[in-house]
């Protein structure tokens, strides 16, 4: 059976075909293609009178158009920034004058010139280099500055002096030919020097540490130009001595304190202090048959007896019979 539209169903139709179909205008046609939403909405976000723009996705030294925000931002976030910048590999700069002195950079070269300026006017010492074998030169130049200073890196004669390893030797005076007279050496290693602590105690006597005989040492003594009443010279000490006995030597030492008292006694060899022994002889008055000391009776009856007087005598009977012959 055949099914037809009443006048509802018409109505409902016309509504939905509304809904479904644009209306027909004249001088246009409906596109072959279908018109997404999503179409409509991107139509609808571009401005009226925009043009074409095509957006690079990185960095170009020779397109003109414009770049993607995040790739400018990627290539400024590995440059250093304005504020305090940290350069990596080797930064330059344009150098500025000698006589600049501003806040421009200054070059390794604009420093370098300023300092050998400064060096030249000051006669300061420059640096060349070594001397010696293998080192910059083995010789000293004919033709010198002032200041020009060789380090010694192999032991031998140079400025008419016999220099070590270590040693310095400085130009005093400029020259065009060798001249002894222009350099002088600054000897760092002294053969047989004696080398000290780092400090020391003033006036303290300086004394060798080991056997080296060129090490020192501070002794902790002082030696004053008069020495005090109290001085103590600890380096040297003695005992008292000893006394000899029967069947020993002595030994040399300090002579022992004599006691309050003793003022008249002596030091014996047993080291002991000792008055002195009663060894005197004493003799009685002379007589006939016995030596002995004069009595004052006797000096007195010698003192009597004149100069050359000879002994008196009895005469005999001859003297007297002579006398009256």
């Amino acid at each position: 059976m055949a099914k037809y539209l009443d006048l509802e169903g018409l109505k409902y139709y016309h509504t939905k075909t509304q809904d479904e179909f644009v209306a027909k205008e004249a001088g246009k046609v409906l596109s072959s293609n279908d018109y997404t939403t999503s179409e409509k909405n991107k139509l609808a976000g571009i401005s009226e009178g925009a043009n074409k723009t095509i957006v690079d996705s990185e960095l170009s030294g020779s397109s003109t158009n414009p770049v993607q925000n995040k790739v400018v931002n990627a290539a400024l976030s590995v440059k250093a920034p304005l504020a305090s910048p940290a350069f990596t590999g080797v930064p330059t700069a344009p150098t500025p004058n000698g006589n600049t002195n501003t806040t421009q950079i200054a070059t390794t070269a604009f420093v370098q010139a300023l300092i050998n300026s400064k060096i030249v006017a000051t006669d300061a010492m420059i640096f060349k280099g070594t001397i010696g074998k293998g080192g910059t030169v083995t010789a000293l130049p004919a033709t010198h500055s002032v200041g020009w200073t060789y380090k010694v890196i192999a032991a031998g004669t140079y400025a008419g002096t016999v220099c070590e390893v270590g040693d310095m030797i400085i130009c005093l005076n400029n020259g065009t030919a060798d001249n002894n007279a222009d350099w002088t050496v600054i000897q760092a290693n002294i053969d047989g020097a004696v080398t000290g602590p780092a400090s020391s105690v003033a006036n303290h006597v300086a004394v060798f540490d080991g056997t080296t005989g060129k090490v020192i040492k501070d002794s902790g003594f002082t030696i004053g130009t008069s020495v005090p009443s109290n001085a103590k010279f600890t380096d040297t000490t003695y005992a008292q001595m000893k006394g000899a006995t029967s069947s020993a030597a002595g030994a040399t030492g300090l002579v022992p304190a004599p006691a309050a008292g003793s003022q008249a006694k002596y030091l014996r060899a047993d080291g002991t202090w000792q008055a002195p022994p009663d060894t005197n002889t004493t003799y009685s008055v002379a007589t006939a048959s016995a030596n002995g000391l004069m009595s004052s009776a006797m000096v007195s009856k010698l003192n009597g007896i004149a100069d050359g007087a000879t002994a008196d005598s009895a005469l005999s009977t001859s003297d007297i019979d002579t006398v009256f012959a």
